[in-house]
């Protein structure tokens, strides 16, 4: 199906004209099935799966041009700040002379959160933690919209984003003025009831259009590769040096290739990058780019970039500024850089594909358990999906670095041949009581039964809860968390009934610090008329949780 075809959704010739001319002339699959099906045309929510590179995010801009064009206000929800810039700016470049206004908020981006509050954009791309303090100013943010594109949605499973992005999703479901929710997900396990839960119809495809060969690469370069028919994973030659870092990438240059290389932990970023620039052979970048990142604004990070990007080499994290983040970006997507080292939150919807990629890590420190475990298979497969260039390769290649010694082809088998996790509720994996306190000090819920109420119409209610205790066990829970927090002067129950944060615990709902470090603080607060021994202060913020999220060491 020809994208000039979409003229049967009235669109206009001026905005097929602009998609021809960024490449976009063909359907993929996936594109041709959600944009015939007349459910989701007709306004019935969506859950729309398929791989890495699929075309989904084009689903969902189709569908956000066409509300806007009926003059319906849509909200595009991304995890991540990255992802919420490159949309913004792709929906500037592509839509601003069609009359479609359109404004972004992030922790980058504030400057149109008050027009966004008023309703004068069409098409607001918000960051998921931002719609919750957006909606805390102007609940009516929701009624005021028609639709809502969720990218990414399968992070509705991440401990530390599922929570929020669950709860954003409940309170549309339950939105007396629903608008229609278009749900974007890279391929996952099992449903779960989740299809149910969002109440739409399911769109899904296998098909990826620039296919994929997945390989893993032990410690002394042999690549192995999964085997369909037979289960298992088999040989598959060798590289002919070693399986470390430096080798692959080297390797991988050498041959003329650009790489993109995923690290699992933020501070592995740069030293990664580093060291990778320190390997010959030099690449000759244009004086043009390196004059380009002396005149960004004056940082440690920019100073450090600038004698990488010297070596063709750069990374990319969230400890960038947003100019810095967007000179990588280009530099990358231009072709000047020939490697970047990322985190994996950049495979998430970043159009940043390269012809190779490198996943570094198969396991995460786990800052409650104090040790490193596997990532997720999903999580592994959206790195590896990032491999190969929509209309420009003919295919991709991913690299697994396993140093599991004895046991790489276990590695391999499980990350290249296994299926990815089934969809579920990150709440019962994670506390309660802060979730309760989030919703509290972000007036989702202003009473015992509001509380209630929502977490009952959860995700976690559906599933986990009604095969664990019930309703019972739900509400049990949600009272004692209120019980907790109210005696912890986290909250304040009035004698009407009404339930609101204090001011410290509306600190601590809002910016993700636990419940018991609020607590602590507050201790340490009431003991201020006395003395309070520095080496005590010190002791318990070390002990805090989010102290202990940061791995003892790591590799470069």
């Amino acid at each position: 199906m020809k994208v000039r075809e979409l003229v049967q959704l009235d669109t206009p010739e001026n905005i097929i004209d602009a998609w021809e001319s960024g490449g976009i002339v063909e359907l993929t699959e996936l594109q041709e099935m959600c944009l015939s099906n007349q459910e989701l045309l007709s306004g019935r929510n969506a859950l729309v799966i398929a791989p890495t590179s699929a075309g989904k995010t084009f689903v969902g801009e189709v569908l956000a041009v066409r509300a806007a064009l009926d003059l319906k206000r849509v909200l595009y929800v991304v995890p991540f700040r990255a992802l919420a810039e490159e949309k913004y700016r792709r929906f500037q470049e592509v839509y601003r002379e069609a009359g479609i206004s359109v404004a972004v908020s992030s922790g980058d981006r504030n400057e149109f959160d008050e027009d966004i509050r008023r309703g004068r954009y069409l098409i607001t791309v918000v960051v998921n933690e931002k719609l919750s303090q957006l909606l805390v100013e102007s609940p009516g943010i929701i009624s005021d919209c028609g639709l809502v594109v969720f990218d990414e949605v399968q992070l509705v499973r991440d401990i530390a984003r599922g929570p929020r992005l669950e709860m954003l999703l409940t309170r549309l479901l339950l939105s007396s003025q629903s608008p229609q929710i278009i749900a974007l997900s890279a391929t996952v396990g099992a449903l779960n009831r989740f299809d149910e839960w969002l109440q739409c119809v399911v769109i899904e495809s296998t098909s990826r259009p620039v296919p994929l060969e997945e390989f893993a690469v032990t410690s002394d370069g042999q690549l192995l590769r999964y085997d369909s028919p037979s289960r298992r994973v088999a040989a598959a030659g060798d590289l002919g040096r070693h399986g470390g870092l430096l080798d692959v990438v080297g390797h991988l240059v050498e041959q003329g290739h650009q790489v993109l290389v995923f690290r699992a932990q933020v501070d592995a970023t740069e030293g990664s990058a580093r060291a990778i620039a320190d390997q010959p052979p030099p690449v000759e970048v244009p004086a043009e780019l390196v004059r380009s990142i002396s005149e960004l604004e004056d940082s440690e990070a920019r100073a450090v970039l600038e004698q990488l990007v010297r070596r063709g080499v750069a990374y990319h994290n969230a400890g960038l500024s947003l100019e810095e983040r967007l000179f990588v970006e280009d530099a990358f997507r231009d072709g000047f850089l020939k490697v970047l080292v990322s985190t994996t939150t950049l495979a998430m919807g970043v159009n940043l594909p390269a012809d190779f990629v490198v996943i570094a890590d198969h396991k995460r420190w786990d800052p409650r358990n104090r040790i490193n475990r596997n990532i997720d298979i999903a999580e592994y497969k959206n790195c590896a999906g990032r491999a190969g260039r929509l209309g420009q390769s003919q295919r991709g290649q991913s690299y697994l670095l396993v140093d599991e010694e004895g046991f790489a082809g276990g590695v391999a088998n499980h990350f290249l041949g296994g299926k990815p996790e089934v969809i579920e509720s990150a709440i019962p994996r994670s506390r309660l009581i802060e979730h309760v306190l989030a919703a509290i000090a972000s007036r989702i819920a202003t009473t015992r039964e509001e509380v209630h109420r929502i977490f009952e119409a959860s995700f976690a209610s559906k599933t986990f809860y009604s095969r664990v205790g019930g309703h019972e066990a739900l509400v049990q829970g949600l009272d004692e968390s209120l019980e907790t927090l109210n005696s912890g002067r986290l909250i304040e129950v009035q004698p009407s009934g009404v339930v609101c944060a204090t001011p410290l615990g509306e600190v601590v709902g809002r910016s993700g610090v636990s419940v018991e470090t609020g607590s602590r603080i507050i201790s340490y607060l009431g003991q201020l008329e006395s003395t309070v021994a520095d080496a005590d202060v010190i002791f318990d913020v070390c002990h805090c949780e989010e102290i202990s999220r940061q791995s003892a060491f790591s590799a470069f």
